[in-house]
């Protein structure tokens, strides 16, 4: 299974989740391609500098976790929308991190509108904080202007994911661990 990370807009948590799924899946006994489509090359960097479980360069792409790898996780670039659609078309799943805010919500809309079938399209809301905008009401309003599934995990304020930069899948808080584990569980499965 191919799984696909991508926003139009920069900052709405792609290179986060990309790493910390692969971390989860690693840490779930998976080994897991992942390809960096992004410049920065982050996600790679990150994943390099981390240690603490196999991993494997080949080229462009790298091997996390042992044996021959069962999924492949790919971390896209933020880009225009018809441009990121040309890029992610034949992946399996194409995950959507998206915040609860107007601007995130406006780019996941122009995206989605894309597709005709969006059956392999899922909305994640990353960084929900308990504000009003992160209220359950206020998320399935959100959610149901951006017209494709929504994940039924969402995933907390981004201080708990961002200390898997420097720790690892192990590093983060429980409540970070456990819906990163729930979000990987439902999107490969």
């Amino acid at each position: 299974m191919k799984v696909a990370l991508a926003s139009c807009k920069g900052g709405a948590g792609k290179t986060s989740l990309s790493a910390c799924l692969t971390l989860a899946l690693v840490e779930a006994g998976k080994s897991v391609e992942v390809q960096d489509h992004d410049p920065q090359q982050a996600l790679m960097g990150w994943l390099s500098q981390l240690g603490g479980f196999p991993l494997k360069d080949r080229g462009k792409k790298i091997v996390a976790g042992a044996g021959e790898p069962t999924l492949t996780i790919g971390d896209f670039p933020p880009a225009e929308p018809h441009a990121l659609k040309s890029l992610v078309e034949g992946w399996d799943r194409v995950l959507i991190p998206c915040q609860p805010s107007v601007v995130d919500v406006k780019s996941a809309v122009a995206f989605v509108a894309l597709w005709r079938d969006r059956s392999h399209l899922r909305l994640v809301w990353n960084a929900v904080d308990g504000s009003a905008l992160s209220r359950p009401e206020t998320l399935a309003t959100l959610g149901a202007e951006v017209g494709c599934p929504i994940a039924k995990t969402t995933i907390p304020r981004r201080v708990g994911v961002r200390n898997a930069y420097h720790a690892g899948f192990k590093g983060l808080d429980e409540a970070s661990k456990s819906a990163i584990l729930s979000l990987a569980l439902e999107v490969t499965s």
